[in-house]
């Protein structure tokens, strides 16, 4: 949802306005998005909306109602002790996103960066649709501020614009702009500047001295620095001798995006004479150039020679004599050439040593006779500099080659104006609004814009063709359809070059100058999937290919392929071309079956490296690329293979595991179970242990979770498979957890301790200790915790000691030791941190602790968590995202920061609602999820004195937790119940409570500052000796005793 207040109230959902009638109805929408995120008092709402004898409380909840009903989401209006919050982003409200847009574009104007500031502060001014109609009603300070805000955005763009030389666009408004107000003498100053800048000296003079004359007479002040400093501009301006020459064009729109370019490119020339820009086609080569001769043309003589047209080396000298404008009789500029017939005599001749500038631009295809020509001329012309354009080098002595990426795009989500500060993101904006005056990148069409601009690598001639297309295709019917790229990106500039009006052509351009070898080649890379080794082209891509390595130099060299690192990249156009190609060629399926296997073959090779000392390494491997291992296990899918991919399934399951890729597990794995054939016995096995990830997602119930696992204990037992795979050696245990017999439990757990693999010693270790502690028998925990880290770190499995670690803390902190505490925590974080896997939900309170318990400052503190959800909701892990957020609200809670807290409670709750959801649909699920959220939301209406609603969470979170004897979860029930019973007076059980609580934990909790405040107040009321009385009576006894007395009452 959208809802825009400059101009006209509008409620934009998808493409469809919801219609809202009544003026206070629209009133009140207005003054909650005016708010939005934040709460605004049932008072001011009455206020702003009545006027005389205020309304009553239930008639501005009977209109807030109304609201609710015609925005059709109850829930999209929260109310609260605060007032009534509008629950969206304020990105999603115009006149916020217009405040960001205008902040970025005036920040980026101050650090002198005109061309992000520019775009920006465009962006921002076409949010504006008319006048203000409710805002005004509602709040007049706000609309004031906004039409400050306005005439401050057009003045900071008119400087923007000034800076990047447009001045002819913007003078038409700014005569506008100063006739309407006369005594704004910021206005007025860029008149000025921008007359001069046209040329129209007499009249920049002219309008200074009325505008001076009409400050005297009407104000009786003379003109402010500003002004004057702009009158002296144009007397300087105007006294300037005349400019050296150039053939440069003109350009026609703005440029965006290159500003570090620019500036290398202006620091190679400043000390090199001779300067290669390269890239691939379409990447704005030759515009770069064009833009930085433009900006030394003051300084010297500039020409420009374009060499695509030309075919035959012979030419070039010609063609540079032509663009010099030189002729058979003279040269111009004073010097005599009579009698040179080497064209490149005359050049020279004409030169001297005079500073010059000599653009050439396309030289790809004619690399010998450019080589040549610009040998001669540096050689004979000492003050002459050689700014070029090739999608390949010269390749000879001097040259300084600078090549073009394409423009950077978001690789991440992002907000509005974050993605306004990417050029591709700034140009397909700028360019789809000329096209289509209706168009304005906003939070309707973001993901789309994005989406367009990665799908096109960001190049900016395929960014423009696609601009183009916006005049008929809505951004989302652009993206996609850019499968069809090479058809729909057609029809662009006609004054172009032919090879530039379709993106076909321009790629055709770079394929045609190609030699077999290399044509061979770059069809057959077509097959990989994201970056590549040199290793794997060789291995794929070999074949008769002798000299694979040198042929993929020459790519790179001719910027069809780029280097990034140790790995090669293709952009996506050219891979897609290079797919046609292959396809042509009739290899495909060959090369398909090539990728698919050495992919697969390194897979497997990878996951018997996971569990040792070797993990970080292969973990990177697989990392950087899974792209190209999921590529061609899907395309075997679709062939019909099922062998294959359940070999990948199968190698790829520990990774996935460690990485928490469940979706992507679950998905592979149950399409290879639904293909006709069966694989064999070990991947067949493997792959219905893959497809148990879904209970993590709940996608399926903890009983077909199980019933899949027996089917694969059954495959491996029928058929006498004796892999030594872990997960293969562990099935009857994943059985028992899922619902088995606790006894047997224990006794596979015991069996396993014999194992001859140590890391498999190490994980049965790890989980007995767990089990241990969560029966609260925390002495024997804490030993197993010890020996299965001892263990991990002698394997060299980091996951592993991360996991011991991170479970090792919990009993470090019951019983009080900070020292240990902090040690452990960070050992489990350096260890998380080696191989980038963010922490997983069984580490909860370990996260906790490690945020309560280091010493470091509160607000970095702080920093480090936002980070930490961040980086849990930019990998789509919404569960891991809603624990995070109640992380955060604890550890405000306890640092003094209650409405933080509550408000991270608040997003918890909303982000795990459908996960919660998913678990009662299936009939429940592990209960940690539902049990965390419901202590938390009773300590939090503890704090708030909504004791009866605290009765009833703890009531039913003990019911979770007792449910599956979930000792540590019930000792905190416990502990919370102590200072419920304290607040009401019943003194005498709420410290038995707190003795039952260190029975039920197997210790005293130590490391809670809630349980020390409350044993204190305790010992207060009720003295020292009758508290200890109570609790030494309340701690002794039998745990299952106390669980069969909790459970009765």
């Amino acid at each position: 949802m959208r809802i825009d207040l400059l101009g006209p109230l509008r409620i934009l959902t998808g493409d469809r306005e919801l219609p809202i009638s009544g003026a206070r109805l629209r009133g009140l929408l207005t003054l909650l998005a005016l708010h939005a995120g934040r709460p605004v008092t049932a008072e001011r709402i009455a206020d702003a909306l009545w006027t005389g004898e205020a309304p009553s409380a239930n008639t501005v909840q009977s209109l807030v109602s109304r609201l609710r009903g015609v925005l059709g989401d109850r829930e999209l209006i929260e109310s609260g002790p605060g007032g009534y919050r509008l629950a969206i982003d304020q990105s999603h409200v115009d006149i916020h996103a217009f405040e960001e847009l205008a902040a970025t574009g005036r920040g980026a104007l101050s650090g002198k960066d005109f061309a992000t500031a520019a775009p920006a502060l465009r962006q921002a001014l076409a949010l504006w649709r008319g006048e203000l109609g409710e805002l005004s009603a509602v709040d007049d300070r706000a609309a004031v501020r906004a039409l400050t805000l306005r005439e401050e955005a057009r003045d900071d763009l008119a400087d923007a614009e000034l800076a990047l030389g447009n001045a002819a666009t913007i003078l038409a408004e700014l005569r506008e702009r100063a006739a309407a107000q006369p005594f704004r003498e910021r206005v007025q100053a860029q008149l000025l500047r921008a007359l001069a800048a046209t040329g129209a000296y007499a009249e920049a003079l002219s309008r200074f001295e009325t505008v001076r004359e009409r400050l005297a007479d009407e104000l009786g002040v003379d003109p402010g620095p500003a002004l004057t400093e702009a009158h002296l501009a144009v007397l300087r301006a105007e006294s300037q001798p005349a400019k050296p020459g150039n053939n440069l064009p003109a350009p026609l729109t703005s440029f965006i995006g290159r500003d570090a370019d620019v500036v290398a490119l202006e620091d190679a020339l400043s000390t090199d004479r001779l300067v290669m820009v390269t890239g691939p086609g379409g990447c704005g080569k030759t515009r770069l150039a064009v833009h930085v001769a433009h900006r030394l043309a003051d300084t010297m003589d500039v020409r420009m020679a374009e060499l695509a047209p030309v075919t035959e080396g012979s030419e070039v000298p010609h063609t540079v004599v032509t663009a010099m404008g030189l002729h058979e009789a003279a040269a111009g500029f004073g010097a005599t050439v009579t009698g040179f017939t080497d064209p490149i005599d005359r050049i020279a001749a004409a030169i001297r040593d005079q500073p010059w500038l000599l653009v050439i631009d396309n030289c790809e295809h004619l690399l010998d006779a450019v080589a040549g020509l610009a040998s001669r001329l540096l050689t004979r012309c000492p003050r002459l500099r050689i700014l070029a354009t090739s999608r390949e080098p010269l390749r000879m002595t001097g040259e300084v080659i600078r090549p073009v990426r394409a423009l950077p795009y978001p690789y991440e989500d992002v907000s509005l104006a974050e993605a306004a500060k990417y050029p591709a993101v700034r140009l397909l904006a700028e360019r789809g609004h000329a096209a289509n005056a209706a168009f304005t990148l906003d939070t309707g069409n973001l993901t789309d814009v994005v989406e367009i601009c990665r799908r096109l690598d960001g190049l900016p001639l395929a960014i423009e063709l696609a601009a183009a297309r916006l005049r008929a295709l809505t951004p989302h019917q652009l993206a996609v359809r850019l499968g069809e790229r090479f058809r729909l990106l057609t029809g662009g500039d006609r004054t172009a070059l032919p090879r530039q009006r379709t993106l076909r052509a321009v790629v055709d351009w770079s394929w045609d100058i190609l030699d077999k070898p290399e044509r061979l080649l770059l069809a057959r890379m077509s097959v990989f999937v994201g970056t590549m080794t040199l290793e794997s082209v060789e291995a794929v891509c070999g074949d008769e290919l002798d000299e694979t390595a040198y042929t993929l130099a020459s790519l790179v060299d001719k910027s069809l392929v780029s280097l990034v690192g140790e790995r090669y990249r293709i952009l996506e156009t050219i891979r897609e071309y290079g797919s046609e190609k292959l396809a042509a060629m009739g290899e495909s399926t060959a090369l398909r079956r090539r990728h698919a296997e050495h992919f697969t073959v390194l897979a497997e090779q990878a996951d018997a490296n996971l569990r040792g000392h070797d993990q970080v390494r292969w973990l990177a491997r697989l990392t950087t690329d899974h792209d190209n291992i999921i590529a061609a296990a899907r395309r075997d899918i679709g062939d019909g293979n099922v062998d294959r991919p359940a070999r990948v399934v199968s190698a790829m399951l520990w990774f996935w595991w460690l990485r928490g890729q469940h979706a992507e597990a679950i998905d592979l794995a149950e399409q290879v179970l639904a293909m006709p054939g069966e694989p064999e016995p070990r991947q067949a096995a493997l792959v219905r242990v893959a497809s148990t990830f879904g209970l993590f997602d709940m996608d399926i119930s903890l009983a077909e979770a199980r019933g899949r696992v027996l089917e694969a204990l059954a495959i491996r037992d029928a058929n006498g498979v004796t892999d030594p795979h872990p997960f293969l050696r562990m099935l009857e245990l994943m059985a028992e957890t899922m619902g088995g017999s606790p006894l047997r439990m224990i006794r596979l757990v015991h069996r396993l301790n014999e194992d001859p693999d140590p890391w498999i010693r190490a994980s049965a270790i790890s989980f007995r200790a767990n089990v241990l502690l969560n029966s609260g028998r925390v002495a024997r925990a804490e030993r197993l915790f010890r020996r299965a880290v001892e263990l991990y770190r002698r394997v060299g499995d980091r996951w592993g000691l991360a996991v011991a670690a991170s479970a090792h803390v919990e009993v470090a902190a019951l019983r009080e030791d900070p020292t240990e505490a902090r040690e452990l925590i960070e050992l489990a974080v350096r260890t998380e941190s080696e191989f980038g896997i963010h922490p997983g939900k069984s580490h909860i309170s370990t996260r906790l602790e490690y945020f309560v318990l280091r010493d470091t400052d509160p607000w970095e503190k702080l920093r480090e968590l936002e980070a930490e959800i961040e980086a849990c909701h930019r990998i789509g892990n919404f569960e891991m995202t809603g624990y995070m957020h109640l992380l955060a609200a604890q550890y405000l809670r306890l640092t003094g920061d209650p409405d933080a807290a509550l408000a991270h409670l608040n997003t918890s709750r909303t982000i795990l609602a459908p996960h919660l959801a998913a678990m009662k649909d299936r009939g429940g699920g592990p209960p940690d999820l539902p049990s965390l959220l419901r202590i938390v939301e009773a300590r939090f209406s503890l704090d708030h004195d909504r004791l009866d609603e605290t009765e009833t969470l703890l009531a039913e979170t003990l019911s979770m937790a007792l449910r599956v004897g979930e000792a540590q979860l019930i000792g905190r029930i416990l502990e919370t119940e102590a200072e419920l019973l304290l607040r009401r007076g019943d003194h005498d059980t709420a410290a038995r409570r707190l003795g039952q609580a260190e029975l039920a934990r197997g210790t005293r909790n130590a490391s809670s500052p809630d349980v020390a405040r409350t044993e204190s107040r305790l010992r207060e009321v009720l003295g020292d000796n009758r508290f200890r009385e109570l609790y030494d009576r309340s701690r002794t006894g039998s745990r299952t005793g106390l669980f069969a007395e909790l459970r009765e009452s």
